[in-house]
């Protein structure tokens, strides 16, 4: 399948600044500001590796890189609240049906911030609050596909960097499962 033009222009032109530098002055830094550039899938992927060893004990990437990764974790860029309110919207989150008994009338704050999605304090209808996890918006429409670009970058780099087999499978599937609501649902 081909991959979207303008993705494909994003990606590269996500590369190119970070070899001509994005403020940051280590390489670990330009990497991490180029995943966080290419979006919620390449975050995931740069959080996996940086704890991935290339064997028991021994660590992929080297530890100034594994560090600037580990940031990936501590702090996601948030996305605007309107832009969570119509996601919530297009899910029926505020209106009343016979699966939703309890429909939200407001979103009070924002709790936190995650590569897939962000949790809110939202209040329902009979005053009840409630945790509201949102997805990102871009993650429906580009996760497939970035995930085939993932997999290729893999693909290429596993012969002379010793990537572990299965990587990029790993990082779908985690993805995959981080972004399905309903499997999050059957393990709680």
């Amino acid at each position: 399948q081909e991959h979207d033009s303008f993705r494909r222009s994003k990606i590269f032109i996500a590369m190119v600044e970070s070899l001509r530098g994005s403020g940051e002055s280590t390489t670990g830094g330009r990497m991490r500001a180029l995943l966080e550039t290419l979006g919620p899938v390449f975050i995931k992927a740069g959080q996996v590796l940086s704890e991935e060893e290339r064997e028991p004990g021994i660590p992929l990437l080297p530890e100034s890189i594994q560090k600037e990764l580990r940031i990936l974790k501590q702090s996601a860029r948030t996305f605007h609240r309107t832009a969570a309110l119509g996601v919530l919207g297009a899910a029926g989150e505020f209106t009343k049906s016979p699966d939703n008994a309890q429909p939200l009338v407001s979103v009070e704050q924002q709790l936190g911030a995650a590569s897939i999605k962000q949790v809110y304090l939202a209040r329902q209808a009979d005053g009840g609050m409630v945790v509201e996890k949102v997805r990102r918006p871009s993650i429906g429409k580009h996760l497939e596909e970035d995930l085939r670009v993932l997999a290729k970058v893999v693909d290429e780099l596993r012969s002379p960097a010793s990537v572990p087999e299965g990587l990029a499978e790993r990082i779908g599937r985690w993805i995959r499962d981080e972004a399905n609501y309903e499997h999050e649902t059957e393990n709680h």
